[in-house]
């Protein structure tokens, strides 16, 4: 083979690739948040790409958020930290919350969904990729930060 061969392929290939890409991005911008069902957030699907603090399984459930602030304030206090980590509100009920994460590359599109329990004093979350089988572990990575940002907002 010659290097122009070589580099003819491996354009071809990385093409194809990014063609994949940007037909998975656009499939995730058609698409939408799971919302509540029966009152509670919707199931992770058995991809490893959906963690949630109502999912019973051990690689889907995170922790919910615990607060000692009133329920208005963890609502609205939620709410700054989803922006001011990047995220797009697009739905507030007074129980639930739903918000957008889009990947700078590729812009996939990741929902993130927040239930208020007040009378637990907790906000149940939700983290999850539109497309694809697996995030490489940014779903939990996401929670983890917010729930940072939020503890340390609240004190």
């Amino acid at each position: 083979m010659t290097i122009k061969t070589i580099a003819y392929f491996a354009g071809s290939v990385i093409l194809a690739v990014c063609f994949v890409f940007a037909t998975l991005s656009l499939v995730s911008r058609k698409q939408s948040a799971a919302g509540l069902q029966a009152g509670r957030l919707h199931q992770c699907p058995d991809s490893p790409n959906c963690v949630s603090s109502e999912h019973p399984h051990p690689t889907a459930y995170i922790e919910p958020f615990r607060f000692e602030i009133s329920a208005g304030q963890a609502m609205q206090r939620i709410r700054q930290v989803i922006v001011a980590q990047g995220g797009q509100v697009m739905t507030v009920r007074d129980e639930y919350i739903h918000a957008i994460f889009v990947s700078k590359l590729f812009r996939f599109i990741d929902d993130v969904e927040i239930r208020l329990d007040a009378d637990s004093r907790q906000l149940h979350v939700r983290s999850a990729s539109r497309v694809g089988h697996s995030d490489l572990g940014m779903n939990r990575q996401r929670i983890e930060r917010l729930r940072t940002a939020f503890h340390a907002a609240q004190s």
